[in-house]
């Protein structure tokens, strides 16, 4: 049977491609590194090869191909991929491989429309073969007929030098650049629907994440861990977690700052996630804001929190709508993890432009600099 025959998965990159000569080494072979990362880890017996523009997978067991192609479509730098049937790129195997797969996926009511691409084959144009391979799929599979505008189904040869590789479908996947490419992020997580999300999608353009959250109690730290397993998926490696335990500085910090305590808590928490970033050498802070979502993401008031470090501070969400980012949380699979929560020490009417010289003034009136360098720092386990 051909479905049988389908231990092959074409793997297709798109932004890499774009990259100097120098560069697109470097991240198809990071791309490569963590693609036979991940399916060890999923155990799955493979053999990779590279060709131009191309990765190749070829899996000892038919049975491993559903979840080969989960794992692929949770590694960064992958556009698209396609289970195909290998062949030889001669003729006649070119016919037969078409005729099979096309009386497996064809009914009599399907039009369909062949797609070939070739590349170091010289015996015929992609238009001959698609009109050779289209008649004797005529000939010998009852169905509608071709349609080269709209067919119902579409079967895709691809031919490189002596194989041949014959398909159905192109699946999608996140692309982005090869995770850890762009080296390591300091990334605050809440365990809320933003923060999840915005550290998915630096994981997507090629960072490494090391997560921090800012526990109030035992249940933030486990809402924080669940979704670090959700995002351990999409990683090749281990993803590093801290907590600090921040209720008790919360608890001096709404006593003395009343509208501006969410200001002074967000630097706060700069303040300690810098000095965890030195610690850890890592050059930016990555966070879950939205500008205008809350009190505490006007211009002004990210603009005063920025200001307590020289840190980068990386907000991917910023001009993101509430629906996309949700969106982006169902599919990923957080969503449930970090539904939206509230936080008790919000104040009833926050400040939305804040002058940064009251700030520094509450701060100062309860010794920040102190709060910041006594709060404790431990791996989340």
């Amino acid at each position: 049977m051909v479905e049988d025959e389908k231990n092959m998965i074409i793997v297709r990159y798109g932004e890499i491609f774009l990259k100097s000569e120098f560069v697109r080494k470097k991240f198809v072979e990071k791309l490569v590194s963590d693609i036979e990362s991940k399916l060890k880890r999923s155990r799955i017996k493979n053999k990779i090869y590279k060709q131009r523009h191309r990765i190749f997978i070829k899996l000892y067991s038919k049975d491993d191909l559903g979840l080969g192609l989960d794992v692929l479509k949770r590694t960064f730098g992958i556009k698209s991929v396609s289970p195909a049937i290998e062949t030889s790129s001669d003729l006649q195997s070119l016919k037969e491989k078409t005729i099979e797969l096309a009386d497996k996926i064809l009914s009599e009511n399907d039009t369909f429309a062949i797609r070939v691409t070739r590349e170091n084959y010289e015996s015929y144009t992609s238009k001959e073969l698609e009109e050779i391979l289209g008649r004797e799929v005529l000939k010998n599979v009852k169905c509608k007929g071709v349609n080269l505008t709209k067919p119902k189904k579409t079967i895709f040869v691809e031919i490189r030098g002596d194989k041949a590789y014959i398909f159905t479908k192109k699946i999608r996947c996140y692309g982005g650049l090869p995770y850890g490419s762009q080296g390591k992020v300091l990334c605050l997580l809440s365990g809320g629907i933003d923060s999840a999300v915005a550290t998915f999608l630096a994981m997507k353009r090629g960072c490494e994440p090391i997560v921090l959250t800012f526990a109030k109690n035992e249940n933030d730290a486990k809402i924080v861990k669940k979704i670090v397993e959700k995002l351990q998926e999409y990683s090749p490696s281990e993803i590093l977690a801290y907590k600090a335990e921040i209720s008790k500085a919360l608890k001096e910090i709404k006593e003395k700052a009343g509208k501006y305590t969410c200001i002074i808590c967000k630097r706060l928490m700069l303040r300690v996630a810098a000095k965890l970033c030195e610690d850890l050498k890592i050059k930016a802070i990555v966070t879950g804001d939205n500008l205008g979502q809350v009190a505490s993401q006007t211009l002004e008031n990210l603009s005063s929190i920025d200001a307590v470090t020289e840190k980068l501070v990386l907000r991917p969400l910023i001009f993101y709508d509430k629906e996309e980012i949700i969106s982006i949380a169902r599919d990923i699979g957080s969503y449930e993890l970090g539904a939206a929560r509230s936080c008790e020490f919000v104040p009833r009417k926050p400040a939305t432009a804040a002058r940064i010289e009251k700030i520094i003034e509450i701060e100062n009136s309860i010794c920040i600099e102190k709060i910041a360098e006594e709060m404790k720092i431990e791996r989340l386990k």
